[in-house]
Formats: structure tokens, C-alpha cells, sequence
């Protein structure tokens, strides 16, 4: 069974938010081994602007990293694909490794080491989207692109 693990700026939603985490979560419970890391909002202020924001966050999010496995982080500079492209690229990704870990930054996006540690660089969007509503759309889409590949008609 693949692992996933989501490793994301911001630890605390409103109940709507949350609520669409957990029926997603759910849902790719019976898919893949899924686990999410939540790294806490680093705060400007005097003492440290939004570049070393950005880089303490990105510190944060590296010493998650796991070396084995296949690194995607989430960036709007990335690459987009369709659904059924991600459930391709899923599949061919799992001939290679069996963990995957998707990295979101915060409000200034990652920092240019976590994008430097990273396999691959994946755009949900040209827009901006806050990292809540990033994650929502990455485990819909990661829920979808397992539908796809189990011919589920979910993708219809």
C-alpha cells in the first residue's frame, strides 16, 4: 500500500475546513497509508521578516523530509497537470517508491531549499490559494486520481 504524507504549514481551521479534511481523509483511508505533518505559522515581526519567515518555516518542513521518499512539493511556478495525468504519473511514481510526501508552504509560499529538496514541482493553480484550501484540493485530487486508476465512477 503506497504512503502518502502531507507535510503542511498551519495547524489549527475553522470547522469548515476541517470538515472537508476529515471526509477526504476518510476517504483515502481504504487507498493508501495517508499521514499529515502540520508545521506551525511562523509570525513577522521585528526580529524576522517575511524572507526569514519563509525560511524558518522551510527548516520546519525539512526536517520531515524522509531521503526514500518521492518529494513533490506544492508551488503556483510548478508544473499543472489533469486528474487523469496525476493518476498516471501515480502509478509510474509507485515503480520507483512507495512513500510520497507533498509539501505546502505558508503565506510565502516554500522556501528556495525545501523547492531545491523536491523531486518535482506541482501547481494546483495559477491562482493563489491559502494552504488550508491547498490541502483540501490536494487530497480531493489524490482521492480522484485513485478513483481513476480503480475505474471508480466517482470521476465522471
Amino acid at each position: 500500500m503506497l504512503k502518502l504524507e502531507i507535510i503542511s504549514i498551519g495547524t489549527s481551521y475553522p470547522v469548515w475546513i476541517k470538515g472537508a479534511l476529515d471526509e477526504y481523509q476518510k476517504r483515502l483511508c481504504n487507498e493508501c497509508k495517508l499521514s499529515i505533518k502540520e508545521v506551525p505559522i511562523f509570525k513577522n515581526n521585528k526580529k524576522r521578516n517575511s524572507q526569514q519567515k519563509k525560511i524558518a518555516e522551510g527548516n520546519l518542513i525539512e526536517s520531515f523530509i524522509d531521503q526514500s521518499a518521492y518529494i513533490i512539493a506544492m508551488d503556483q511556478k510548478g508544473a499543472q497537470w489533469t486528474s487523469e495525468s496525476l493518476a498516471e504519473k501515480l502509478i509510474a511514481w509507485s515503480l520507483s517508491k512507495s512513500k510520497f510526501q507533498f509539501l505546502i508552504g505558508g503565506s510565502e509560499g516554500l522556501s528556495s531549499a525545501v523547492l531545491d529538496r523536491a523531486d518535482i514541482i506541482w501547481s494546483l493553480s495559477k491562482l493563489t490559494l491559502p494552504h488550508s484550501i491547498a490541502r483540501i484540493v490536494l487530497l480531493e485530487q489524490l482521492y480522484r486520481a485513485f478513483m481513476i486508476n480503480n475505474n471508480h465512477p466517482y470521476h465522471r
